[in-house]
């Protein structure tokens, strides 16, 4: 007899909803209920509209693959990663190595060219057009989900180098920053924002629960674990008959 290791992870391909395509957004959609998943281990962008998502327990990978992921594309296709697809991965890198090896030769080749040659002297133009530099954009933000993003550092780290831009969050203000970086695209004000926006209002979400007094020295420890377990945030209202909870809608509406 000889084990096998049991697989966890699935190839999600032809991803069109570009908010959806990058680690951190695909990591809170599939372990939102709507997936059919739950924790995710890991995300790893395969290409521009490609990703292998790994789940800490493989039992939910039949679970999402019964579902329909329409949030992700109308062409999106799912499927669970076999031993196959390890190898493939190991062709693959013995190929990058084998095209790194020709890439080395070839530009040594280049180099012994260029040092028996004569060498000619471009003149370098420079472009008299600066960049234009826009101001942050700051946008109003509930501070308990605020203060979820400051522990979830992962969510808006993916969504900055997705679109080459700096995002901050300062929980005690409520607010969200969008900056303008040196490798920013034109159009990067308007771009962040919707992108933001829908993370905000199709991902995130707060929920305000009414506590009856008589049963709350039974529940608030019940909510309080159940916050820890899912990463989310809560916070006790006035009068201690009420307390709200933030963070991905999959976990908090779970």
């Amino acid at each position: 007899l000889e084990r096998c290791e049991v697989n966890c992870s699935i190839t999600v391909s032809n991803i069109t909803k570009k908010e959806l395509c990058s680690d951190g957004a695909l990591e809170i959609y599939f372990e939102s209920k709507h997936s059919g998943g739950r924790d995710v281990g890991c995300v790893e962008m395969l290409g521009p509209n490609k990703a292998k998502v790994t789940f800490e327990d493989a039992t939910v990978i039949s679970q999402v693959l019964s579902k329909k992921h329409t949030k992700l594309g109308l062409e999106v296709s799912i499927s669970a990663c076999t031993a196959l697809d390890s190898f493939d991965d190991h062709e693959d890198e013995k190929y990058d190595d084998a095209q790194e090896n020709k890439d080395d030769t070839d530009s040594l080749s280049k180099e012994l060219h260029n040092s028996t040659s004569p060498k000619i002297v471009e003149e370098k133009k420079v472009d008299p057009t600066p960049p234009v530099v826009h101001p942050p954009v700051t946008f109003p933000l509930d501070p308990l989900i605020a203060k979820y993003l400051h522990f979830k550092p992962a969510v808006i780290d993916s969504l900055s180098k997705e679109i080459q831009v700096s995002i901050s969050v300062d929980d005690s203000r409520g607010t969200i920053t969008i900056s303008q970086t040196d490798s920013s695209p034109p159009d990067w004000s308007s771009t962040s924002t919707e992108r933001l926006q829908y993370l905000l209002s199709e991902m995130l979400c707060r929920v305000d629960i009414v506590i009856p007094q008589s049963a709350a020295t039974q529940l608030y420890p019940i909510i309080m674990q159940q916050c820890a377990q899912g990463g989310l945030q809560y916070a006790f209202g006035q009068g201690g008959n009420k307390v709200s909870v933030a963070g991905d809608t999959g976990q908090v509406t779970k």
